[in-house]
């Protein structure tokens, strides 16, 4: 099974204004109240204002491109994205090791539920030439020149349903 994150939406998810070529988009992923996974896109300077419906679990940015051949850019959106909720993953926990975990902050999701995202996502990212493999449960970003530790997850059906079910807004199943 494939998995592409949804790309960039067109209009922001706080105001509804749409987004235009050179814009700066701020993207937030989190476990809403009623547990499933929500994406949120806005513009960045609404991001100061916004206050997470639930769980956060990464964050990230991006600046609007000309979106001139539709379908040419989808495919690529969708890649950068599921590479910057990769590399999300991981600087949000970085971030929080820096700064220690202050009191009252939002949880950045289950560790079980990171590992999972992280492990697939590194899959399907090395299956297109994003992310390299170099050791067991290691990876190679060469644009990052970064290396990353995925630990292997065990996945089983269950799981993998019970994810692609809280995903259903920012991931679609796609048939390689």
């Amino acid at each position: 099974m494939e998995l592409e994150i949804q790309p960039l939406a067109r209009k922001s998810y706080v105001s509804g204004r749409e987004f235009a070529p050179g814009l700066r988009i701020e993207s937030f992923l989190f476990r809403a109240e009623d547990g499933g996974l929500v994406r949120a896109d806005i513009l960045a300077e609404e991001a100061g204002d916004f206050e997470i419906p639930g769980n956060l679990i990464c964050r990230w940015g991006q600046t609007v491109k000309d979106r001139s051949d539709p379908e040419a850019n989808a495919r690529k959106s969708a890649m950068q994205s599921a590479e910057a909720v990769f590399l999300a993953l991981f600087d949000e926990e970085d971030e929080a090791a820096a700064e220690g975990s202050a009191a009252g902050a939002p949880s950045a999701g289950t560790g079980e539920e990171r590992a999972l995202l992280r492990h697939l996502l590194a899959l399907m990212l090395e299956r297109r030439r994003v992310l390299r493999r170099s050791g067991r449960g290691r990876y190679w970003h060469p644009k990052e020149k970064r290396s990353f530790e995925v630990p292997d997850v065990e996945i089983v059906p269950e799981r993998l349903l019970a994810l692609q079910d809280q995903l259903s807004h920012i991931i679609e199943p796609q048939t390689a």
